[in-house]
């Protein structure tokens, strides 16, 4: 069991938790920065996993090695693959590959069929010599590139950023895959982006909680039947998922967690968790930002000129703040100070690194797309919580495109634009000055 070996967590205060069905709890604020920052472990899902069933929350199974986990995909079960690495806890998101293994999977093996990188050589070579050490080497390969990638961009040696990288396994279990983070500027403003649905029939779905109640922001439909049933059949899994059973709430669970006596309770993470047989299992706990609150309410029109964001996550003063912002791609992908930047590019380990220092991250496109993205894959999700404020909106002006072209043709060199943005949290005005 893992655990925490510390006094420091000793002063007992109240903490308001909402909804009000939880708020009699008591919980240890910390007088500390987060444990695990100070204390970098060095399997940090596995770890801080055992950490947090000490404390009374479900988790998956956790297998002991691979050889245990793989005698249970032979009996009928399935299996997550997670990588580790001790910066995964608050460093960039999406760098290393984690597999799903069943029993069709070892079928494919059999076969000599195509798997995901790396997973084919290393099952092949675990069956083959059943040494666990030579099975996650091969994992390792399939991630070369990734890895070459980041280390190059940070500057680190890559044999020791290597070394450090390991494997835990956990049961793969049914049901609806969320996440859930607290909003960095509203107070008792949650967002959820969630799965429902089989692969045939699957429904991704962001929601926002405020006010006391869910409200449906947008969803993605992929492969969905019109059938009413079917239709009917997926809203009682969200409402399973959402409500709760058994005095159990998606609200409760988060906040009882964040409060955890390793935790800094005033620090807004990512939350990935697994609702299965209408109970809620902590998978992940990943940093973004502290809250900081916004003090004001934008009330006024729209002056000439400025957007209305489609989503806004983060405040800004009342007066608003201006930016030089990056609308182009990058001549050269090095890691640099930088205020704000809209992305116009396709590299995705570049931005998630850089987005933890940006004080803004802006995306231009439509809701929609956001959703199924941030519901796909960890980047998109990191993308809007990781930087101080991230802004949706619909396009940037062609004006204002057509300026930044003719300049970037000319100079062939990052162009940078003022932008000003005005933020309460919940509404955005943006003005390319």
């Amino acid at each position: 069991m893992f655990e925490i070996k510390s006094d420091i967590f000793d002063r007992q205060v109240p903490r308001s938790i909402f909804p009000s069905s939880c708020s009699s709890e008591m919980f240890t604020l910390l007088d500390t920065p987060d444990y695990f920052l100070a204390n970098p472990p060095l399997q940090p899902k596995k770890d801080i996993a055992q950490y947090v069933a000490s404390e009374g929350f479900a988790i998956p199974k956790i297998f002991s090695d691979v050889e245990e986990a793989l005698r249970f995909v032979k009996a009928g079960g399935k299996i997550m693959i997670r990588s580790e690495h001790p910066q995964e806890y608050s460093g960039a998101a999406g760098l290393l590959t984690s597999y799903l293994v069943d029993k069709s999977v070892l079928e494919a093996l059999h076969k000599g069929d195509s798997l995901k990188a790396g997973l084919y050589e290393a099952l092949k070579s675990f069956f083959k010599h059943r040494n666990q050490k030579d099975f996650e080497e091969q994992l390792k390969i399939g991630d070369r590139k990734s890895i070459e990638k980041f280390c190059s961009l940070l500057k680190v040696n890559r044999e020791d950023f290597t070394e450090k990288i390991s494997y835990s396994y956990w049961e793969a279990l049914e049901g609806n895959n969320g996440i859930l983070v607290a909003d960095s500027a509203l107070k008792d403003r949650y967002h959820l982006f969630i799965k429902e649905g089989s692969d045939e029939n699957e429904m991704l779905n962001y929601f926002v909680f405020e006010d006391g109640k869910w409200t449906s922001r947008s969803s993605n439909k992929k492969n969905l039947s019109s059938s009413d049933e079917k239709k009917e059949n997926l809203s009682q899994i969200t409402f399973s998922c959402l409500e709760g059973v058994e005095g159990e709430n998606l609200i409760c669970f988060y906040e009882e967690l964040r409060s955890l006596n390793a935790f800094d309770p005033k620090h807004c993470p990512i939350l990935e968790f697994q609702h299965s047989n209408n109970k809620n299992y902590f998978l992940q706990y990943h940093r973004t930002r502290n809250q900081k609150l916004a003090d004001f309410t934008l009330e006024r029109p729209l002056e000439l000129g400025e957007i209305q964001a489609q989503f806004v996550r983060g405040a800004t003063p009342p007066e608003g703040i201006i930016l030089q912002t990056t609308i182009s791609p990058y001549p050269n992908y090095e890691i640099f100070e930088e205020e704000a930047s809209f992305d116009m590019h396709y590299q995705n380990l570049f931005a998630s690194i850089m987005n933890k220092q940006r004080k803004v991250a802006f995306l231009e496109g439509q809701m929609e797309e956001m959703i199924f993205k941030c519901a796909s894959a960890h980047f998109t999700t990191n993308r809007i919580f990781d930087p101080e404020i991230f802004v949706l909106i619909d396009e940037i002006p062609k004006e204002v495109l057509q300026k930044v072209y003719a300049y970037g043709k000319i100079k062939k060199e990052l162009v940078q634009v003022p932008v000003r943005l005005i933020s309460d949290g919940k509404k955005a005005y943006v003005k390319f000055l």
